[in-house]
């Protein structure tokens, strides 16, 4: 439970108490501390504001943001995937990013994938096609980033 403390000048500061209760010597002792919140509390605003502007930023970016994983499965898409690809995030996410890859480069795709897993290199160019909801392919050429994949 957070609680208010009061400073020598009458500034107040937020402050939370642990309380506990040990048998010492046959008698009951309360032990509490008290501890200052004020970074902590000033960190986690600085932390949601700042996962507020990334949010707005990848919600708004026109380019093509897919996190898959080292199995390549979909963890998180941006809207402009939805809207590229014709696909909503629930048929997206949790399935193989290779399930949406043309039939004919995901041998390929593929083994770029666990070769650069291995190398972790940055902003690695790739060319490969999709298939939209829709059934028509479309190219697409990445930089993908390996070192996200964990």
């Amino acid at each position: 439970m957070q609680y208010v403390g009061v400073r020598k000048d009458g500034s107040t500061f937020p402050v939370e108490i642990l309380a506990r209760e040990y048998l010492l010597h046959d008698r009951v002792v309360r032990v509490a501390s008290v501890h200052d919140l004020t970074d902590r509390l000033a960190a986690e605003k600085a932390l949601r504001e700042s996962e507020a502007r990334f949010r707005a930023l990848i919600e708004n970016a026109s380019d093509f943001i897919i996190v898959i994983d080292r199995a390549a499965t979909i963890r998180f898409v941006s809207p402009s995937v939805e809207r590229m690809m014709g696909y909503s995030e629930e048929e997206l996410v949790g399935h193989s990013s290779l399930d949406f890859v043309h039939p004919e480069d995901v041998a390929e795709l593929a083994a770029i994938f666990q070769t650069r897993l291995i190398e972790r290199g940055i902003g690695v160019p790739i060319e490969f096609r999709i298939i939209r909801s829709d059934g028509q392919p479309r190219i697409l050429e990445v930089i993908a980033n390996f070192n996200l994949l964990d």
